[in-house]
Parts: structure tokens; sequence; C-alpha cells
């Protein structure tokens, strides 16, 4: 073979093998980086899924504490509900002692105005009896002065 044709034999050689490493190493290098980017993509999916944790965490902590103080508050609740009840049913009882006191001094009332209505007859007898003593007086003689 002659020289020249060596050569440009040697030059389409070493092109073909350039080619070849170009295409068997350049997409290898490429996916290398495509590999290395995930990688972080990934880690930083990674700390955004632990600082998410860490938050929902705390938002439970939170929470179980609204619900101790939700349960607080309902036997906070219930306590006032209870004495509510009580107070309710003492201004019931008092409410019924009330009305019976009420009804016995309406009866008493009455008791006592029947009771000035005879006192009031029981003057006006007196009072006639009084007038009718005085009179017989008058006409008895020395007997008047014994009744003013």
């Amino acid at each position: 073979m002659p020289r020249s044709a060596r050569i440009v034999a040697s030059g389409l050689t070493v092109v073909l093998l350039a080619g070849l490493l170009v295409l068997l190493f350049g997409p290898a290098r490429g996916a290398r980086d495509d590999i290395h980017a995930q990688k972080h993509l990934v880690a930083a999916q990674l700390e955004t899924i632990r600082t998410q944790l860490a938050t929902q965490k705390v938002q439970l902590e939170i929470a179980r504490q609204q619900l101790d103080e939700a349960r607080r508050t309902r036997e906070i609740s219930q306590k006032t509900l209870d004495t509510a009840q009580s107070t309710l049913q003492t201004a019931q009882q008092t409410l019924v002692v009330a009305m019976q006191t009420r009804d016995n001094t309406a009866e008493a009332l009455t008791l006592l105005r029947e009771q000035l209505r005879l006192t009031r007859e029981l003057l006006a007898v007196a009072r006639a009896t009084l007038q009718q003593v005085r009179e017989i007086n008058a006409k008895t003689p020395g007997s008047a002065k014994a009744v003013p």
C-alpha cells in the first residue's frame, strides 16, 4: 500500500476511533451529569420532605394541645351546666315555697280582714251596750256615777 493510502487509512482510523469514543463516552458523560443533577434534586426533595415532616410534627403537637384544651373546656362547660341545673332546681323549689307563702299570706290576710270586721262589729255592739248602760244609769237614781 502506498504511503499516502496508509496515511489516509490511519487518518480515517483515527477519525473513526475518535467518533466511536465520542459516541461511547459523550452520552455517558451527559448521563453522568444528568444523574448528578438528579441526585441533587432528590437530595433537595428529601430535605423538603424532612422540613414538611418537622412542620407536621409541630402541627400535630398543636392539634393535641388544642384537643386537650377542648376537653378541659368541655369539662368546665359540663360543670357549669350541672351548676345551672342545680340552680334551676333550687329556684323552682324556691318558687314553690314562695307561692305557698303567698297563698298562706293571702289566707292570713283574709282571716285578718274577717277578724277586723268582727272586731268592728264587736266594737259597735260594745258601744251600743255602753250607750244602753248609760241610758239605764241615767234612769236609775244613785248609780249614774258608776258608769262614765
